[in-house]
């Protein structure tokens, strides 16, 4: 048998933390996913834009008011920047269109400004940075309970740097040496880690500890989602409309 070995600040973690985002996006991860210490992959080709505006979608999702719309969580995120797609003009702007969808009465500007202190951003500009940051997660996580959402944003984005010191290393093997950094840190602190990556045309499995993979397929002026669960071993695949926020269509079964 396997010898599990955990922190302190795991156990910690593991035995007071209250927060989770299950039913956070029932149209992408249905029945009630994703539970605390899942993952999901979100993947596509090149282009950042789609990919990037599903992460927005689901941080404003973690961190707006769970009493405005039950599929809201009023719960901090942590985002790993370091491809500075993302930033608070944008996940602004996703807030406001979505308060507009919703009819919600109250004051936008203290909702907004209530959402925007369950964001943390740790911005890395290099691949020492990233490292650093991750242990640092683990400590904010520790200090604050709230937290039920890890994001990075793209998690190999220092694979041409790294390919300079060692030209065998694949793009594979570099983003998995750096998803096990951090999963070993957070893989008993209960809560969701959401990582990007630009690969398509795949169906390799990029790690058994990933629990569900997001595949985005480009179309002109939308784009399809195709979530695989590695669980059961389903798929469905999302149509999703991109207009000034993501609306979600519906989910057909494949």
């Amino acid at each position: 048998m396997e010898n599990k070995i955990e922190s302190g600040v795991q156990l910690f973690s593991r035995v007071t933390r209250k927060t989770c985002l299950e039913g956070i996006n029932p149209h992408l991860l249905p029945e009630g996913k994703p539970c605390p210490n899942q993952i999901i992959e979100i993947i596509g080709d090149d282009s950042q834009v789609d990919k990037t505006n599903l992460l927005i979608d689901f941080i404003v999702r973690c961190i707006l008011p769970v009493d405005c719309n039950r599929e809201w969580k009023g719960s901090t995120a942590i985002l790993v920047n370091t491809e500075f797609q993302i930033n608070l003009f944008k996940i602004i702007k996703v807030i406001e269109n979505l308060l507009q969808k919703n009819q919600i009465s109250k004051p936008k500007k203290h909702i907004i400004k209530s959402a925007l202190k369950n964001l943390i951003i740790f911005n890395c500009f290099n691949l020492e940075e990233l490292e650093v940051t991750f242990h640092k997660i683990e400590k904010t996580i520790h200090h604050n309970e709230n937290v039920s959402l890890v994001l990075i944003d793209n998690i190999a984005t220092q694979f041409w740097i790294s390919k300079f010191t060692d030209n065998r290393l694949s793009y594979y093997q570099h983003s998995l040496r750096i998803f096990g950094l951090i999963h070993d840190i957070i893989k008993s602190l209960q809560v969701v880690l959401i990582f990007a990556r630009n690969e398509n045309a795949n169906n390799k499995r990029f790690s058994k500890e990933v629990d569900f993979r997001i595949e985005i397929v480009n179309g002109r002026n939308d784009f399809n989602a195709v979530v695989t669960n590695y669980e059961n071993q389903s798929k469905i695949c999302v149509p999703i409309k991109l207009e000034p926020f993501l609306e979600f269509i519906n989910v057909s079964n494949s």
